[in-house]
Parts: C-alpha cells; sequence; structure tokens
C-alpha cells in the first residue's frame, strides 16, 4: 500500500473525482505533490529517526 501511494498522479486523482472544472485542474497537481513530498519526507525519516535531529547538550 505505501509503495503504491507513490504511483498516484494527477490524472489517477481527477479520474476519482470524476475531473475538476478546468480553472481547479491544478489542485490535483498540487495535492499529488503534496502526497509525494509527504511519503518522501515519511522515507528519509525513517532512515534518521527523530533522534538525532536533536544534538544532546
Amino acid at each position: 500500500p505505501f509503495r503504491e501511494a507513490f504511483k498516484i498522479t494527477k490524472e489517477i486523482i481527477l479520474k476519482q473525482l470524476g475531473g475538476l472544472p478546468d480553472e481547479s485542474i491544478h489542485c490535483a497537481l498540487l495535492a499529488s505533490d503534496t502526497l509525494r513530498a509527504a511519503l518522501t519526507d515519511y522515507v528519509q525519516s525513517r532512515n534518521e529517526p527523530w533522534r538525532r535531529l536533536y544534538k544532546k547538550h
């Protein structure tokens, strides 16, 4: 399921929504880009646990 989320595109979003008005199609691109960025951030945070982000004093 997680890897499948990376495959979600603007076209898939538009199809699932039954289309959007022409002036709103960019919203589907924004949604797919945002999803991909969030997933990438998640993968990176798994590779570097949050504890590494804080220095011990």
